[in-house]
């Protein structure tokens, strides 16, 4: 009977590593050779030392867990969202996603947030906005419990034409009477955004949230939540509404039960949305639209007088 010197044992023949084996037939017969070729789908590759033939599966050093990220557009524009994807294989076992932005970007480089499981190979950017090129990088660390890979993307913004959604009709926003106008454009999805990647937020200056529910959205009986606070600078009152114009920063969209989506001197500016009618205290938004989170310095101010007012905003979708 002829044992296999395969290890380990029991290798089913299927389509993956491939290695052809040359074996010297007995003296007996000097101008004949043999050859056999093993294929197994547990097999990375394999290697054979004269006597047995060893089975190397993927990671554990063999240098074959690798990834690449795509584009779910690959012109963006500076009014266009983002998704990343990074595409492994070789993977020894269960991979593990980290995105982060390069600390290095340029001030207009909008902040990357990570999808939720089973999605974590993917990761959503929001338009930067503004009137200028720019070129984002983004960084992944992907580990397969053996191995750490950490592949990069460049995102290249144009200014070519065209702008988002309905409401806003598209183009640049400048609010009037203000220093400067820095639009952060905001993906359907729940994540953070900071004022200082989006050219900061200075004392005189306005923020503008841009967002669009996608009209193919199912029924969401929740609420969702804009809420902004002081980031690395000192607190201050922020006055502004959530419209459905941007620069509008003193009347909002009615909400549900009375009141109005304004605030006049807040450190921590906020209001929530729904589509569900029965949901008080929220703006009763319509998919499709587009909506507006407008943001200015009252003054005077702690951050006015340092010069420096940047926020987090965090966005938060409902979820059912």
């Amino acid at each position: 009977m002829n044992r296999s010197p395969v290890r380990p044992a029991a290798c089913a023949l299927a389509a993956a590593a491939l290695t052809t084996i040359l074996l010297a037939v007995p003296a007996s017969t000097p101008s004949q050779a043999a050859s056999f070729t093993v294929v197994d789908s547990n097999c990375a590759s394999f290697s054979w030392d004269g006597s047995t033939l060893t089975c190397v599966t993927g990671g554990g050093g063999g240098g074959n867990f690798s990834c690449s990220i795509s584009l779910s557009n690959g012109s963006p524009t500076v009014a266009s969202n983002e998704t990343l994807t990074a595409n492994c294989s070789g993977a020894a076992g269960t991979v593990t996603y980290t995105w982060t932005a390069r600390a290095g970007n340029p001030g207009g480089c909008a902040a990357i947030a990570q999808e939720a499981s089973p999605n974590t190979n993917k990761a959503d950017v929001a338009a930067p906005g503004g009137s200028t090129t720019l070129a984002c990088i983004y960084d992944l660390s992907a580990n397969d419990g053996t191995t750490t890979v950490t592949p990069s993307k460049t995102v290249n913004y144009s200014t070519g034409g065209g702008g988002g959604g309905g409401g806003g009709g598209g183009g640049t926003i400048s609010c009037a009477g203000f220093g400067a106008t820095h639009v952060i454009n905001v993906a359907w999805t729940s994540g953070q955004y900071f004022t200082a990647n989006a050219g900061g937020f200075g004392p005189g200056d306005a923020v503008v949230l841009k967002f669009t529910p996608p009209s193919t959205l199912g029924t969401l009986t929740a609420k969702g939540t804009i809420g902004a606070a002081e980031f690395s600078d000192p607190p201050n009152g922020r006055y502004g509404t959530l419209s459905d114009q941007p620069c509008d920063f003193s009347n909002g969209l009615p909400m549900i039960g009375g009141g109005a989506t304004m605030f006049g001197n807040a450190q921590g500016p906020s209001a929530n949305f729904t589509f569900n009618a029965t949901k008080t205290g929220s703006a009763l938004l319509v998919k499709g639209q587009t909506y507006y989170f407008n943001m200015a310095n009252n003054s005077p101010g702690t951050c006015v007088s340092s010069g420096s007012c940047n926020m987090l905003i965090n966005f938060s979708v409902p979820t059912h």
